[in-house]
């Protein structure tokens, strides 16, 4: 089952890494602009990509499950963990709802933004656009990296 397009231009802009006629990850000379966006989108997609690397991991599957847990207790009864979390995080109490609104509209927009950068300078680098437009490389996403990297 196929979620992401191969080709075109979305694919292009959104791949992960590429992979030649062979089937290994290609090297090429990324520019100053796909690197900025690339460092800028690497705190989320850096944490998915080890999560989504080591999920067999037990240890993985225990600290999900176990943030899982957490976070439902805090949903279903945030009375019975108040005074635990306090103690952990005293500020937290202080937070009014619309900073944490604006940290995940924050965050969404910062995500946005560096994707939308990486794309730009993509776009900009003729010798793997034209790569690209004659099917020399395909595009290789975080899912398909599992056992490659």
């Amino acid at each position: 089952m196929k979620i992401m397009p191969r080709k075109g231009p979305l694919a292009y802009a959104l791949a992960h890494h590429f992979k030649d006629s062979d089937g290994n990850i290609l090297k090429y000379k990324e520019g100053q602009i796909e690197k900025a966006g690339r460092a800028l989108s690497a705190p989320l997609w850096g944490l998915l990509d080890k999560v989504e690397r080591n999920f067999k991991n037990p240890v993985v599957i225990i600290a999900l499950t176990a943030i899982a847990l957490f976070a439902v207790t805090i949903i279903i009864n945030p009375a019975f963990l108040a005074p635990f979390i306090g103690k952990i995080v005293p500020l937290l109490f202080h937070m009014k709802p619309w900073m944490i609104k604006f940290t995940i509209y924050i965050t969404i927009q910062f995500n946005i933004l560096s994707h939308g950068i990486k794309a730009f300078g993509r776009f900009n680098n003729k010798e793997l656009y034209n790569r690209w437009e004659n099917g020399e490389i395909e595009a290789f996403y975080l899912r398909d990296l599992r056992n490659k990297v």
